[in-house]
């Protein structure tokens, strides 16, 4: 029989992210990664940008934990803005702090700035999970970065609490019984 292509994979893809199966989406790019392998198709970052958005959207299931599985079968292909940022939305979405902060860093690592609403994001996903060492070491790279978080009121109240937050700590302060949020 004759063998799927990039484009009979990419017409397939396409189709199940529009109608929300982005469960056979996955499916389907999982055994195109498995043809890849074997030198038969060759995989591009809109393909992966199309079944992460799709997974990343999805209402119910692990959508982002599938997204964040695929993000990392992305040896051959360079992820790219758009993938970090819908990787980030996902896991802030979803109240998945670490792992935003772990997407995050990854984006710097690989040479893009991330904008200031993905900061934003991140640092409140954070503070809201109670992972504020997470949200001090994002301010520490947005300070490096030369980011001003006065430009956002949400951002420059979280911080804001954030500092206040690790002086309370430095003096020995127990988070859960002496200090509310």
């Amino acid at each position: 029989g004759v063998e799927p292509n990039e484009f009979v994979y990419g017409a397939a893809i396409g189709t199940y992210c529009k109608a929300g199966l982005w469960g056979r989406a996955v499916s389907a790019l999982d055994e195109m990664l498995e043809r890849g392998k074997r030198g038969r198709v060759s995989v591009n970052v809109g393909t992966f940008n199309a079944v992460i958005g799709a997974c990343v959207g999805a209402a119910e299931g692990d959508g982002v934990g599938q997204a964040l599985r695929l993000y990392g079968l992305m040896w051959d292909v360079k992820p790219n803005a758009q993938t970090y940022g819908m990787l980030v939305d996902g896991c802030c979405r979803t109240k998945r702090a670490l792992e935003a902060v772990s997407v995050l860093m990854s984006m710097r690592e690989k040479g893009m700035q991330p904008d200031t609403g993905m900061y934003v994001s991140v640092v409140t996903t954070c503070e809201r999970a109670r992972e504020y060492k997470a949200a001090l070491d994002v301010y520490d790279v947005m300070t490096e970065d030369g980011v001003n978080f006065y430009e956002s009121a949400l951002l420059d109240g979280a911080l804001k609490r954030l500092l206040k937050f690790s002086k309370v700590v430095r003096k020995g302060v127990n988070l859960d019984e002496d200090f509310l949020f």
